[in-house]
């Protein structure tokens, strides 16, 4: 699987391009940048501009939690987790 740049509260516009998009969400930095494929996958459908938890996770339940961090899927393999 190949992510994307990571995204934090600094650049919530840039990352609105990504409404509507999976990714994987963490509110731990490191987490997100040294094991993405181990976090919490889901589709951004809400980006808050200047909030500490800018980025609004779904999963495919409806259910929706806010996080610090966003980091979107550019392409995945067959058998990859999401």
């Amino acid at each position: 699987m190949k992510f994307g740049k990571i995204f934090d509260c600094t650049r919530t516009e840039e990352a609105k391009q990504y409404i509507g998009k999976r990714g994987v969400f963490s509110n731990f930095l490191r987490d997100i940048i040294k094991w993405p494929e181990e976090k919490c996958f889901g589709t951004l459908v809400d980006v808050v501009y200047n909030d500490a938890y800018p980025f609004m996770w779904q999963d495919e339940d409806g259910r929706r939690a806010p996080f610090q961090f966003f980091r979107p899927i550019l392409e995945q393999e067959k058998g990859d987790r999401i």
